[in-house]
């Protein structure tokens, strides 16, 4: 089970890939879970999309979680992309806690921002 929350690729790249109607092919099929969000997107959309992909993964019957962990979704990151605030990611930082799985947090987003690092201490102490 695969889940992506990320920028629409109608707004942004890769503009080819990421559409919600790509749910996965042959063995794969319907295990592919991709969220488009427009350019903007606060806490309350972003954190709703954190728990449909949650739901997903309990529907599914994950037994551990690998997590990409996308910190360019920060309001104050260059890329801009996504406004998630501290709370925010403290929120989910939280509700990832709350499934009780082992979990690999891998951080693979966020851009040269002097707040990167205030946004992962916001996710990891909720954590």
């Amino acid at each position: 089970m695969f889940c992506s929350i990320h920028v629409d690729p109608s707004e942004a790249a890769p503009y080819y890939a990421g559409y919600a109607n790509e749910t996965g092919d042959g063995p794969g099929k319907n295990l592919n879970f991709n969220q488009p969000l427009p350019m903007g997107t606060e806490d309350s959309v972003w954190l709703g999309a954190v728990d449909r992909a949650l739901a997903k993964v309990q529907q599914y019957g994950a037994e551990a979680l690998v997590v990409s962990l996308g910190l360019d979704a920060a309001e104050y990151d260059p890329v801009s992309a996504f406004k998630v605030t501290h709370d925010g990611f403290s929120v989910a930082g939280s509700r990832f806690r709350g499934l009780g799985l082992p979990t690999l947090l891998v951080q693979e987003g966020g851009y040269l921002s002097p707040q990167l690092s205030s946004y992962l201490r916001s996710f990891m102490h909720a954590f």
